[in-house]
């Protein structure tokens, strides 16, 4: 399934390990705070479970599932990644 992952993270360190579990969970960024793409929901989960111990009361974050109508009606303008990146299935490592 589609997914669009936005957060508003206080703390730094936090923030940075976000983006390490949005792109681990198979996203890619829109923008400084805000992922979408193709993802299992496993993966999806282990992201929640991780946000979910980090997040500090202040701290919000949001998972938006897209079905394939709204996939593919998603607009993209600007300097964003290709649809293509967005729905990649395979998941990249980063070390």
């Amino acid at each position: 399934m589609y997914y669009c992952v936005a957060y508003d993270v206080g703390n730094a360190r936090v923030r940075r390990r976000m983006v390490k579990w949005c792109k681990q969970a198979g996203l890619v960024r829109l923008q400084h705070s805000v992922f979408a793409g193709l993802a299992n929901a496993a993966r999806l989960h282990e992201l929640e479970e991780n946000a979910r111990a980090e997040l500090a009361p202040s701290d919000r974050f949001c998972v938006i599932p897209l079905d394939r109508a709204a996939w593919q009606n998603l607009l993209l303008l600007g300097k964003q990644p290709d649809k293509e990146a967005l729905s990649r299935t395979a998941l990249v490592r980063y070390f």
